[in-house]
């Protein structure tokens, strides 16, 4: 087991020495036979430290290190992906005439896909931020909704009277989190160009960085923005008619307070 300490955090390879033949191998219950492991021995030293997962953990593949079947590649490392139902099958190569044993492969191989890894979960973890910030919008969304929904003169007053701090509050949410969202992609884009330019970079997983270039929760923050829109527009006519309505009863009110007073004298 190796950890890798870069810009974007720490990231562990769990490497099997093993002469067991592929199909007898499973290199993710072996990372989560560690993560455990690991676990319960903290606990029993009764260490402050606890593990901590972030999704997808363990990596969503099944990664194995082969010597390639051709010397004199054109790379040192090689890889091949084979798409499967929930997990994809990394099958890396290097050359024998490069590396003198698989452990100094391993080793090379380590270093040319750490850092994607290590940037991985760091989108990985600001793209939790941003989940999180939809799920909060959405849920403020919804309860300015449901305030406009409702009906009766109790829910009236509270529509015309009531809302407009909230909604207020919401937008400066949902334009807060635009912001946020835009530097985000910003520097998203430009971490994953300068990790993957690295001359020694075997672009892995690029596929996988280059889902973290948008913003798959836009709609939420333009979803609030259009409640926004819509609640306040329609408390704003509301309070039109409340204010003319009132106007007009205090006119005749006062109209026929003066008809009275002329009247009697």
């Amino acid at each position: 087991m190796t950890t890798h300490y870069g810009y974007y955090g720490p990231c562990t390879f769990v490497s099997l020495a093993t002469n067991a033949t592929a199909d007898k191998l499973n290199p993710s219950a072996a990372i989560a036979t560690v993560h455990t492991f690991i676990s319960n021995e903290l606990a029993k030293l009764q260490s402050p430290i606890r593990m901590a997962r972030v999704g997808p953990s363990p990596f969503h593949m099944d990664g194995r290190l082969k010597p390639s079947s051709q010397s004199g590649a054109p790379s040192p490392l090689s890889f091949a992906v084979t798409g499967t139902y929930g997990y994809e099958n990394y099958e890396f190569t290097y050359d024998t005439s490069m590396f003198d044993s698989v452990d100094e492969a391993d080793d090379a191989l380590q270093e040319a896909v750490s850092d994607q890894l290590q940037l991985f979960y760091y989108l990985q973890r600001t793209s939790n931020l941003r989940t999180k910030r939809a799920f909060e919008l959405s849920e403020a969304s919804q309860h300015l909704i449901q305030k406009h929904a409702a009906t009766g003169i109790k829910a009236w007053f509270v529509r015309v009277f009531g809302t407009a701090s909230e909604a207020r509050r919401l937008g400066m949410e949902a334009l807060q989190s635009r912001l946020l969202s835009a530097d985000e992609m910003q520097s998203a884009q430009t971490s994953i160009a300068q990790t993957l330019s690295q001359t020694d970079a075997l672009p892995a997983f690029a596929n996988h960085l280059d889902e973290f270039k948008r913003d798959q929760y836009a709609h939420a923050v333009q979803n609030a923005s259009d409640v926004v829109l819509f609640a306040e527009g329609s408390r704003k006519g509301d309070f039109e008619v409340a204010i003319v309505s009132a106007s007009t009863i205090f006119g005749a009110v006062a109209g026929g307070l003066v008809a009275l007073a002329l009247t009697g004298n």
